[in-house]
């Protein structure tokens, strides 16, 4: 949710469990799939991936393992941020 204060593309952040999924919207709230396209490429490129999600492929999808550990997890935010600030 600290992403989505610093990122207005973030629309909604929603999850249960280990799964996550975070909506990416344009200006007027509309499903963005092209920004998933950009900040899923930036993401991969700098070792996170994620899956697409949604009708329109606009939501980051993330299924990390069970039993990751907490300092992974904030290595996957961070370099999420860097994708989202490519955009």
């Amino acid at each position: 949710r600290a992403l989505q204060q610093r990122f207005p593309v973030i629309g909604d952040v929603r999850g249960l469990g280990a799964l996550h999924g975070i909506e990416l919207v344009d200006a007027d709230g509309e499903p963005n799939g092209d920004a998933y396209k950009k900040v899923s490429r930036a993401a991969a490129e700098r070792g996170l991936l994620v899956v697409p999600g949604g009708s329109d492929g606009h939501v980051l999808r993330m299924l990390p393992a069970i039993n990751i550990s907490d300092e992974l997890i904030d290595e996957g935010l961070y370099i999420l941020g860097e994708a989202l600030a490519t955009l």
